[in-house]
């Protein structure tokens, strides 16, 4: 098939035939890319209860890095009150490797804890009062710091031991 000894309608009938593969390979691909994220995808769904005060409230928020410092996006999780006492729970979705802030409030009793998702589990960075671990934390999230080196830093991960370190032991 040569096109210049093509005519005009055969032209026109070739493009119209081009464009229709095209159309098919690119639906193919959008379905098989769908497929391949829908593998890849990691996301968990954890279960979070607590009983707080009206004032000091409990909640879950995934932590990004923003202009003002660290932003949470609050997940929406149900409120059951009674007089000054409300019961916050529900079920919230974090992907991994998601930065979570996590705050259980009471006047009683309290934690407050920086987490991260790891293999589908929620694994504590530290405590909210923690500043030097935090400070790392702001570090990582803007990107100054590689996440192998952050999870060394935080305590999370053991860091190797290198023949520096074996030297500094003899």
């Amino acid at each position: 098939m040569k096109l210049k000894e093509m005519t005009v309608e055969e032209l026109k009938s070739l493009a119209l035939d081009i464009k229709e593969e095209l159309n098919k390979r690119i639906r193919d691909i959008k379905q098989a890319q769908a497929e391949v994220n829908r593998i890849l995808d990691k996301t968990y769904t954890f279960y979070f209860k607590t009983e707080c005060d009206i004032r000091n409230k409990g909640y879950v928020a995934r932590c990004t890095y923003g202009k003002k410092g660290i932003e949470r996006y609050f997940y929406n999780l149900q409120e059951t009150r009674c007089r000054n006492d409300v019961v916050i729970e529900g079920d919230f979705e974090a992907n991994e490797l998601d930065i979570l802030d996590i705050r259980y409030r009471n006047n009683n009793y309290g934690y407050s804890q920086y987490c991260i998702i790891l293999n589908g589990k929620i694994t504590e960075i530290c405590d909210v009062d923690d500043i030097h671990k935090i400070s790392t934390l702001k570090r990582y999230l803007k990107g100054e710091i590689v996440f192998e080196n952050f999870l060394e830093i935080v305590g999370i991960k053991e860091v190797k031991v290198g023949a520096l370190d074996e030297l500094l032991e003899d």
